[in-house]
């Protein structure tokens, strides 16, 4: 497991602060807070309002997806627990990826990983994780239980692995976009195709929509050892694939 970020040490401490329970209720904590929750029409994704009394997060009323919402409520709660009560911040491009491979300012990452910790801590992951190599399954029990999407899930998941030995690999539009491991050094580059004849090469090639397992050799040339090969489908355009060494 990774070392604790300040930023997760800080969630924790309001984890453990306010005895939060899980699957975790953001709406009612806010209420808690007295921060208001309200939508709005501005460009940026939210922004969190603190000054004279008055506390508000405002979302963009077009971000509609309900597991993004919670995560950009819990990424204002980040700049509000760690960056001040009195302030105001604006900002874009929030998701459950937490923007991996873009430079981002050192304030939004801390708000990134607070959110990240609250939403699912590290300690409750590895106490749902099984002692075997994992399966998007397991990955599905676990956004179920914890009311969190899949993708989240499985990120927290595989940097969080018993056995580490599974990558996670994000596809869009047949291009590599981002991939989370434990361990393992992969030697893939970000925007590069899928190797030939794996089952993300085949599923945007002949656009087969079912999710599928498969066992492979020498495909994927971070190892080379057998590999197993799962596919979830997102939408017609978007993948993850976990990858698992065998």
């Amino acid at each position: 497991m990774k070392a604790y970020t300040m930023s997760e040490i800080s969630a924790n401490e309001i984890i453990n602060d306010f005895n939060i329970k899980y699957p975790f209720d953001i709406y009612k904590f806010c209420q808690q807070l007295d921060i208001k929750i309200i939508e709005d029409d501005y460009s940026v994704d939210a922004y969190l309002f603190c000054e004279n009394g008055t506390k508000a997060i405002a979302i963009n009323r077009n971000i509609t997806n309900v597991n993004r919402r919670k995560f950009i409520i819990a990424h204002e709660l980040g700049h509000y627990f760690i960056h001040g009560r009195e302030i105001t911040f604006a900002c874009l491009n929030i998701n459950e990826t937490f923007n991996r491979y873009r430079k981002i300012e050192e304030t939004e990452r801390e708000a990134n990983e607070f959110a990240s910790e609250i939403l699912l801590p590290k300690k409750e992951i590895i106490k749902n994780l099984p002692d075997r190599t994992m399966n998007f399954l397991d990955i599905e029990r676990i956004a179920q239980k914890f009311e969190v999407s899949l993708t989240f899930a499985s990120i927290k998941a595989i940097e969080n692995s018993k056995t580490e030995n599974e990558v996670l690999l994000y596809y869009k539009n047949n291009a590599l976009k981002w991939f989370a491991t434990s361990s393992i050094y992969v030697n893939l580059s970000i925007n590069s195709l899928p190797p030939m004849d794996t089952l993300i090469d085949r599923y945007f090639r002949e656009n087969e929509i079912d999710n599928k397992q498969e066992v492979s050799k020498e495909k994927w040339r971070f190892t080379e050892k057998n590999t197993k090969e799962e596919i979830k489908v997102i939408n017609r355009n978007e993948v993850l694939a976990l990858i698992t060494i065998e």
